[in-house]
């Protein structure tokens, strides 16, 4: 004769176990973080193009005349900032499917901060070269023009530091072997532990 097991009298529970994570965390900061900033940057590119092509831009300072009147400044700034517009759309694209862990996306993303840091070089280059020192010379006539200058010298070394930061990163840490991983894997398979 058979008989029906008893009830479990302590009704235990089987934990749950333990999976990691799908996305790694530097993949969702890096990823939130370039959302954030190639949203900034398709806004507002538009508008530093306003003082290019009106008058807003033409004064008869030295340090106007020193930036606007420049033409290897002004083809720079408006190629630069229609560069930066165009790859502030790509890099949108691919930090939101970074998040789904696309495979291309990691390698956009990575593409996308080079080029980032070979245009923030250049930009440094073309300020330090072709306008600061006709701010020094308009500075030597007019002690307010000097200040005009070195700012313009600290304002292209500290692009260079805060406009390099998020491509070093994303280039540093979307190389690592388990982001790599976390990409090519297949979706839905979770990672040995």
């Amino acid at each position: 004769m058979t008989q029906i097991p008893p009830p479990n009298p302590l009704n235990y529970q089987v934990p749950p176990t333990f999976q990691q994570p799908l996305r790694p965390t530097s993949v969702t900061v890096i990823a939130i973080f370039v959302i954030i900033f190639a949203s900034i940057g398709i806004l507002c590119s538009p508008f530093g193009l306003i003082p290019w092509f009106s008058d807003m831009g033409v004064q008869r300072d030295p340090v106007s005349q020193a930036i606007y009147g420049n033409k290897v400044v002004k083809i720079w700034t408006i190629a630069g900032t229609l560069i930066g517009f165009v790859l502030a759309i790509i890099n949108l694209i691919a930090a939101i499917n970074a998040l789904k862990l696309k495979r291309w996306s990691r390698e956009a993303m990575i593409k996308v901060a080079i080029i980032q840091l070979v245009l923030v070089f250049i930009g440094t280059c073309v300020s330090a070269i072709f306008m600061v020192p006709d701010l020094l010379a308009a500075g030597k006539s007019d002690p307010a023009y000097m200040g005009a200058a070195i700012g313009g010298l600290i304002g292209a070394v500290g692009g260079l530091i805060f406009g390099s930061v998020l491509p070093v990163l994303t280039i540093i840490f979307f190389r690592k072997p388990h982001v790599i991983e976390a990409f090519e894997r297949e979706p839905g398979v979770f990672p040995s532990a």
